[in-house]
């Protein structure tokens, strides 16, 4: 623990050197993703958006920040459908993500996986969490779902049961700073993705899912092109 609290300070000047400055806060590219055409879909900060099973709503997700909070508050044991629509980038400093797909990372980049927020995931897969509500950045993680990992190759469509009540949170996963300065890695990225959040019915729920004694995540089949058989992602 030591050696790599004394290392990371010497990690931090390299990856400043190798990306630049950094952003310290959030401004608009020629890149960013443009909000989906949704018949009459609000966004999650709306008022009243996603108020009762049925109901749908659009989450924008920043490229540059920890937590890109939905407005949207989840209740334990309800299934949320959270859909990527097509034709969206954001970027890793100068690397194009597609999301919700994670990238392996190169040679250079994985020296620095032990900093990884969540370690053993693909850089900027997109994730999603219910967590404590509030604002700071240190807030508890009561369940996480790896989008990008949960997903198949050509589907863009996830289903996760929540287990606690809580916010519902979106983030790519990229490496942690120190702990004086958490965002450090956060503030090269830049871009914008839009993901759609469905707050299914009790009908929609049980022809969807599968229970399973963890976490209940899977691919829902009339989202994937082609259609493919559930999978269940721990």
């Amino acid at each position: 623990m030591k050696v790599r609290n004394l290392l990371l300070p010497a990690v931090l000047v390299v990856a400043a050197t190798l990306t630049g400055c950094a952003a310290v806060r959030y401004e608009p590219t020629s890149y960013d993703s443009p909000k989906p055409v949704g018949a009459g879909v609000p966004g999650c900060l709306s008022a009243g958006a996603l108020a009762a099973p049925g109901d749908e709503c659009l989450a924008l997700v920043r490229a540059d920040q920890w937590w890109s909070d939905t407005g949207v508050t989840v209740k334990k044991q309800a299934a949320y459908r959270l859909t990527v629509p097509p034709h969206q980038v954001w970027f890793d400093k100068g690397i194009v993500n597609k999301p919700p797909y994670g990238d392996p990372g190169s040679r250079l980049m994985n020296l620095f996986e032990r900093y990884k927020r969540h370690e053993g995931g693909l850089w900027f897969s997109l994730i999603a969490a219910v967590v404590e509500p509030g604002s700071d950045l240190d807030r508890r993680e009561y369940q996480r779902v790896d989008i990008g990992a949960a997903s198949k190759k050509n589907c863009d469509s996830v289903i996760f049961v929540a287990q606690e009540d809580g916010a519902l949170s979106l983030y790519p996963n990229d490496a942690k700073g120190p702990a004086s300065h958490p965002t450090f890695f956060y503030e090269n990225n830049s871009g914008q993705i839009w993901v759609r959040v469905r707050w299914l019915t009790a009908k929609e729920a049980s022809a969807a899912t599968t229970t399973t004694t963890t976490t209940t995540t899977v691919v829902v089949p009339d989202e994937c092109r082609p259609p493919t058989n559930p999978t269940v992602a721990q």
